[in-house]
């Protein structure tokens, strides 16, 4: 079975096997205890949220922050604002079927949750908080099997996140909760070796979707769900260790739109950029982590 799992994260990576060690041993779980924060910055803005007890509204400060996920364990690890990393296992199914991580605000009550996605039966299990509570709050059968890699975004521009679904041989997007406004659209050529992201790319209040290619490490970026053809392209750099490169996208400084960043999955070590057209790195720093699945978390402080 961990064959197996290496095999279908291989692919997620770019089919570079010769990259992929093992993911989650036990020395790597001892790393854990002693790690540094994964992120040094954070995205700080104020929003105001409905106190359900108080029955009123209060302020209070989200934060935008990377966490990792480790497919083998079904643990997500999420830098805290005060610099702490929390471990959360969540595996509802309590199997060891390969799952993509995903994390959103699947209720519009500006906190993120996590949540699986089992490919080989198109199932979804999400939880609208981030908890030790080992059960989901909303489970979505899309009916879809195969190569599909799930991405969380706001596609309406209603503050509800949901899924849509990048399937690599065809470069298509399906977002089968946007109906009728949109169901699906073919964005980059066919058959390169993609990696799809998603992020708020001009502030428009909705989260578009975007491409990396890691053998030239070119992000493509759309700042709408309609048409074949990038609103943005630019390099991010290049080295020889560029197959071992994940794109990440947040708002990492606060600034008005979303951002782009990269986890070298070998060395641990992220590399962050705030204005998408910039050359220079607002970051740069190493973790324990390694061979782990990134993603952006936005939480309540």
């Amino acid at each position: 079975m961990l064959n197996k799992i290496k095999k279908i994260f291989s692919n997620i990576l770019g089919n570079n096997k010769k990259e992929i060690t093992a993911l989650g041993t036990e020395q790597d779980m001892e790393s854990y205890k002693n790690a540094p924060p994964l992120i040094s910055k954070s995205e700080k803005r104020a929003v105001m949220v409905f106190d359900k007890k108080r029955r009123v509204f209060v302020t209070k400060t989200k934060y935008s922050t990377i966490a990792l996920f480790c497919p083998v364990k079904k643990q997500f690890h999420i830098r805290k604002q005060d610099g702490t990393v929390q471990t959360i296992v969540f595996n509802p199914l309590n199997n060891d079927e390969f799952a993509y991580p995903v994390a959103g605000d699947w209720k519009g009550i500006g906190n993120d949750g996590i949540g699986l996605y089992y490919p080989k039966t198109g199932l979804a299990l999400l939880k609208n908080s981030i908890d030790n509570i080992n059960k989901a709050n909303l489970s979505i059968d899309y009916g879809i099997e195969g190569e599909y890699i799930p991405l969380a975004g706001n596609w309406k521009g209603d503050g509800v996140d949901s899924l849509c679904f990048y399937y690599k041989e065809k470069s298509t997007f399906l977002f089968p909760e946007k109906k009728p406004i949109i169901s699906e659209f073919r964005f980059g050529a066919r058959g390169k070796n993609y990696i799809p992201i998603s992020g708020d790319w001009n502030n428009s209040g909705c989260d578009a979707i975007g491409l990396y290619e890691p053998e030239s490490s070119l992000f493509r970026l759309k700042n709408t769900l309609e048409g074949n053809k990038a609103d943005l392209i630019f390099p991010f750099l290049g080295g020889d260790s560029i197959n071992s490169l994940y794109p990440i996208s947040g708002n990492w400084e606060g600034e008005a739109n979303d951002s782009v960043g990269l986890y070298d999955k070998t060395k641990g070590v992220f590399i962050l950029k705030n204005n998408l057209m910039e050359k220079k790195f607002i970051d740069s720093f190493k973790t324990d982590f390694k061979n782990l699945i990134p993603l952006e978390i936005s939480l309540l402080a």
